[in-house]
């Protein structure tokens, strides 16, 4: 099937994201059969005592459609400049993923948003960190 829409590919997602959440329950009961839950071995009277851990929340990574930034400090004006409030680490760990950018070789993205963004606040002076939020100062927004 060939996607000729934005409201095609949107449910195309929708339905991709029901079908791996149906996946998802599957694994879950057959961990449950087993005694294991999420790879880890549980005694019979915690399977009988717990519930089952609730999903992860699925992210839906739209495809990118402009060229990936070429630096992390790059990557991370743009995830700046699209916000409507400064963000934590953490949510630009989110953001990030949810354009579908690569992550880094390391594994760790977190880290590496973390390092650059303090990097660009503290030695470069061109983000402002308040209280660990993060923004573009306003002369560095413009450009």
């Amino acid at each position: 099937m060939k996607i000729e829409s934005i409201a095609q590919a949107q449910e195309s997602a929708t339905e991709l994201a029901e079908f791996l959440g149906r996946i998802n329950q599957t694994i879950a009961a057959l961990g449950s059969l087993t005694g294991k839950s999420n790879g880890h071995s549980r005694t019979t009277s915690q399977a009988r005592t717990e519930s089952p851990a609730p999903s992860a929340a699925l992210r839906i990574v739209l495809p990118v459609t402009s060229p990936v930034p070429a630096t992390m400090p790059d990557r991370i004006f743009a995830i700046l400049r699209d916000a409507d409030k400064p963000l934590t680490p953490k949510e630009m760990t989110e953001q990030y993923r949810n354009r579908g950018w690569p992550e880094p070789k390391s594994g760790k993205l977190y880290s590496q948003l973390l390092a650059s963004a303090y990097y660009l606040s503290n030695k470069k002076g061109k983000l402002k960190n308040d209280g660990g939020r993060y923004s573009i100062i306003e002369t560095e927004a413009k450009v």
